[in-house]
C-alpha cells in the first residue's frame, strides 16, 4: 500500500515538473503600495497636485520610521508636483536618500496615458520629463514604467521605454469598463516586444486595488483577513501559476494620502506573525522583477502588439480641449523642429521654456482621466466647472505654445529673406518632400484684394481658392526639412466665386480621386467610400450616427449608454478650385456646424 502511494506521488510530480505551467508552492509575496494617479478625477488639476505635496511627504515620513514599509510613486508628474512646491532641501535629500536606499521607487512615464490618442512625438517625448527630475534629484533614471487603470497601450511603448532604459512594465488594469486584454495568468510575467524594440518584462494586475480582494488592502475587512488570502493562493494555484514569487498591487486608492497605507502594513504583519507561508514583504517592482527575473529568467512567453482595450470614447466629453490638444500635437513638434534648426544656422533664440510648457500641458490633458468630471457624485457642479475650466486653460497652453512658437520662428525666417513683393512662406517640418493642403490667413492690408499666388520658380499662378476675405487655401509640393516661398502679384479687385451644385431636399455628395462622400439632407454622414480599395468606411449597423451627437450624464458617457440625439440641419455643397466641400449647419444645437473637405488630387 505505501509502495502504491509513493509511485502515485512520483507520476504526479514527473506530470508537475514536466508541465510548463505547473502551479508552484508561493514562497513570497511582493505587494507594491502606491497612489494612483488620476489628474481632475478626485478633484480639479490643481487640487490633485497641491495634494501631491502633502502625499509625498507622508510617504517619507512613513518610510523614515518603518524599516519594513517601501513606497511607489507611480509615476512622474506626481514627483514634480512634490518637487515644484519642497523648498526645504533636507525634505529633498531625504527623498533621494530613500530612491538611492531601494526604499521608494519612482515610475518612468508622466501619468497614465490615454496611449491611442498621443501624437507620434508625444510618444516618444514621455520618458522626457522623468529624466528631468532624475537629473535634479541625481537618482537614476528608472528601471519600471507603471501604467494603471486603462487597459490597453499602443506597442510604440517597448522601444521607446527600453530605448530610455526601462526594463519592466506594471500596469494593474481595470477591465469592467469596455474589457481588455486577457492573458492567462500561468503566462505571467511575459515579454512585451514592440514593433521597433523592447521587450519588457511585464506583469498585469487584476487591479491596482487588488490587494483588497486578498484582504492585505486598506478596505479589507481583518476578520476575513486569512480567508482571502488564502482563497487568492487556492485560485492561483487553480489557474497554474507557476513561479514561487508572485506581485500584488495594493494602491491606497486615487490620489489618497500615503498616511494611509499604514492599513496595508499593518495587515502584512499581522499575515506575517502567524509564521505561515507565504512570506509577505512591502517592496517596489523592481524588487519583484529582478527577483523573478534571476530565478526564471527564460522561461517567460513573448507577447507581441498594442492591448486590447480602449477607454478613447471617454475623451468626447470635452470635444473642445481635445480638438486643442490635437492640434497642439502638430504644431508643436513644427515649430520644435524650425526653432531646432534656426537656432544651429542664426542667432535664433530657442524658446524652450514655451516648448516645455506646451508638452507639459499636452501630457496633463492627456492624462486618462481626460482632465474632466470625474466618478459620479464625486464633485458638486462648482468643483465640476472648475475643473472643466482648468481642464480647457491646459489645452490652450498647449494649442498656443504650439501656434506661437511657431509663428515667432517663420517670422524670423521671413526677417532673413530680402525680397521685393509680398509672398507666403511655407514650412515643410518633416524628413520627406510631400504635397500638401496649405491653409493662409491673409494679412490684413490684403483682406479687401483679389491677386494670384505666385510659384517664383516656374512663374505660373498656383490654384488659389478664397474661402473668406482673410483665408485662402491652395496646394503646395514642399522639399524635406525646408520651405518654399509664393509671390503675391496681379492684384485686383476681390471676388470671391463659390458653385453651389446641391438642390435642397437632396443628399450631398462630393468626390475626388480617392474618396466618395455622401450626406443626407437632414446633414447624416451615410458614406465615405474608398475608391481606391472599394471599402465602406461607414459602419451603417451602428446605432450611432458617424458625425452624429450623443447625449448622456458622466456616468453613461464613462459606463456606456449615451443616447444618440437625432439632429436636423441645412446642407451645402460648394465647389472651388482646390476643394469640393460639404457644410452642414445645426442652429440652435451644441453641434452647429461641421464641414468636410476633399482636395483636388490630393488623398
Amino acid at each position: 500500500m505505501k509502495e502504491r502511494a509513493l509511485s502515485a506521488c512520483l507520476i504526479a510530480l514527473m506530470l508537475a515538473l514536466a508541465s510548463p505551467f505547473a502551479s508552484a508552492d508561493i514562497e513570497r509575496i511582493y505587494v507594491v503600495v502606491l497612489s494612483h494617479l488620476d489628474i481632475g478625477f478626485t478633484g480639479s488639476p490643481q487640487l490633485v497636485a497641491l495634494g501631491y505635496k502633502r502625499n509625498i511627504d507622508n510617504a517619507i515620513f512613513v518610510c523614515e520610521r518603518e524599516p519594513d514599509f517601501k513606497w511607489t510613486i507611480e509615476t512622474s508628474w506626481q514627483l514634480w508636483q512634490w518637487l515644484l512646491r519642497t523648498r526645504d532641501r533636507g525634505q529633498i535629500e531625504r527623498l533621494r536618500r530613500l530612491v538611492l536606499q531601494g526604499r521608494i521607487s519612482v515610475g518612468a512615464l508622466p501619468a497614465t496615458m490615454l496611449s491611442g490618442l498621443l501624437g507620434s512625438e508625444e510618444v516618444c517625448r514621455l520618458p522626457y520629463l522623468t529624466w528631468r527630475l532624475c537629473r535634479r534629484l541625481g537618482i537614476p533614471f528608472p528601471k519600471t514604467a507603471i501604467q494603471d487603470d486603462v487597459p490597453g497601450y499602443t506597442d510604440a511603448y517597448p522601444q521607446i521605454l527600453s530605448d530610455a532604459g526601462v526594463r519592466y512594465f506594471l500596469s494593474g488594469v481595470n477591465l469592467f469598463v469596455g474589457g481588455g486584454v486577457k492573458i492567462p495568468r500561468r503566462e505571467m510575467p511575459f515579454l512585451w516586444q514592440g514593433r521597433g524594440g523592447g521587450p519588457l518584462l511585464t506583469w498585469i494586475s487584476e487591479g491596482y486595488c487588488e490587494g483588497n480582494r486578498w484582504g492585505i488592502g486598506i478596505f479589507s475587512k481583518w476578520d476575513r483577513l486569512e480567508e482571502d488570502f488564502l482563497s487568492n493562493l487556492r485560485e492561483l494555484e487553480r489557474r497554474g501559476y507557476p513561479y514561487e514569487v508572485v506581485l500584488v498591487m495594493a494602491s491606497v486608492g486615487d490620489n489618497v494620502d500615503a498616511r494611509h497605507a499604514r492599513g496595508v502594513l499593518e495587515r502584512v504583519r499581522r499575515w506575517n506573525a502567524k509564521g505561515r507561508r507565504p512570506k509577505v514583504v512591502i517592496a517596489t517592482p523592481e524588487d519583484f522583477f529582478q527577483e523573478i527575473e534571476r530565478r526564471y529568467k527564460g522561461r517567460f512567453p513573448t507577447y507581441r502588439g498594442d492591448w486590447s482595450g480602449a477607454w478613447a470614447p471617454y475623451v468626447m466629453r470635452a470635444p473642445y480641449g481635445r480638438a486643442l490638444i490635437r492640434e497642439a500635437h502638430e504644431l508643436l513638434p513644427a515649430a520644435e523642429t524650425l526653432s531646432s534648426l534656426l537656432s544651429m544656422v542664426s542667432d535664433f533664440p530657442y524658446p524652450n521654456h514655451d516648448l516645455e510648457r506646451g508638452w507639459e500641458a499636452c501630457i496633463e490633458f492627456d492624462d486618462h482621466s481626460g482632465c474632466t468630471a470625474g466618478w459620479p457624485r464625486m464633485m458638486t457642479e462648482e468643483q465640476v466647472r472648475i475643473n472643466n475650466w482648468q481642464a480647457l486653460r491646459m489645452a490652450r497652453v498647449a494649442y498656443e505654445a504650439g501656434r506661437n512658437t511657431l509663428e515667432f520662428g517663420l517670422s524670423f525666417l521671413a526677417e532673413q529673406m530680402v525680397a521685393d513683393r509680398d509672398g507666403v512662406l511655407v514650412l515643410n517640418p518633416l524628413p520627406f518632400g510631400r504635397r500638401e493642403a496649405v491653409l493662409w490667413r491673409i494679412h490684413y492690408r490684403r483682406a479687401s484684394e483679389g491677386f494670384d499666388l505666385v510659384d517664383p520658380e516656374t512663374g505660373r499662378a498656383v490654384p488659389l481658392e478664397r474661402l473668406s476675405e482673410h483665408k485662402a487655401i491652395f496646394v503646395a509640393d514642399l522639399p524635406p526639412f525646408g520651405y518654399r516661398r509664393f509671390e503675391v502679384r496681379n492684384t485686383r479687385p476681390l471676388r470671391i466665386k463659390r458653385v453651389v451644385e446641391h438642390p435642397a431636399g437632396q443628399p450631398a455628395c462630393i468626390e475626388n480621386e480617392f474618396f466618395r462622400v455622401t450626406v443626407s439632407p437632414e446633414g447624416r454622414v451615410v458614406s465615405i467610400l474608398d475608391k481606391v480599395v472599394g471599402r465602406e468606411l461607414v459602419d451603417r449597423r451602428s446605432p450611432y450616427e458617424f458625425c452624429g451627437l450623443v447625449y448622456g450624464s458622466n456616468r453613461q458617457l464613462f459606463l456606456g449608454g449615451a443616447k444618440p440625439i437625432p439632429l436636423k440641419g441645412s446642407v451645402r455643397f460648394e465647389s472651388g478650385a482646390v476643394l469640393r466641400r460639404i457644410i452642414i449647419e445645426r442652429k440652435g444645437t451644441p453641434f452647429f456646424r461641421t464641414e468636410i473637405r476633399l482636395y483636388r488630387r490630393l488623398k
